[in-house]
C-alpha cells in the first residue's frame, strides 16, 4: 500500500509535469511571480525564468496569462487583496415618507416633522 507521503510526491511532481496549461501552472506560483515583480524584475526577465523551466510564454503571452490569472485569484489570496471596508450600522435617515402613518388614512406626523426642519435650522 502506498504510503501518503509518496502520494504526495507523485502529486505535486504531476503538477510540474506540461500537460497541465501554463495558466494553471502559472497559477501555482503566481506568489512567487507577483513578488518578483513587485522587487522589481522586469516581465522580460521572468519570462525567460519561466521558459527555462518549460513554459513557452511570449511576453504578450506572459502578461495577458498574468492578467488572466490574478482575475482568477482575486480575494482568494490575503497577501495582494484589498480589504474592503467594514459596513457600519448607521440608524435609518429620517424622512417625510418615515413619518407617514400606517393606520387607516395616511397622515403625516406633523410633530415629528416639525423636529426634522428644526434640527437642520
Amino acid at each position: 500500500m502506498p504510503t501518503e507521503s509518496s502520494i504526495s510526491k507523485k502529486l505535486k511532481l504531476a503538477a510540474k509535469t506540461s500537460n497541465r496549461s501554463a495558466a494553471s501552472r502559472l497559477y501555482d506560483i503566481i506568489e512567487d511571480v507577483e513578488s518578483a515583480i513587485t522587487s522589481g524584475v522586469r516581465h522580460d526577465d521572468i519570462v525567460a525564468i519561466l521558459n527555462s523551466d518549460n513554459f513557452n510564454f511570449t511576453l504578450e503571452s506572459f502578461r495577458n496569462t498574468l492578467k488572466y490569472v490574478r482575475k482568477k485569484t482575486k480575494g482568494e489570496s490575503p497577501k495582494f487583496n484589498i480589504e474592503k471596508p467594514i459596513k457600519q450600522n448607521k440608524p435609518p435617515i429620517k424622512t417625510s415618507q418615515n413619518l407617514v402613518k400606517k393606520e387607516g388614512k395616511k397622515s403625516i406626523d406633523l410633530k415629528a416633522l416639525s423636529k426634522i426642519g428644526a434640527s437642520t435650522k
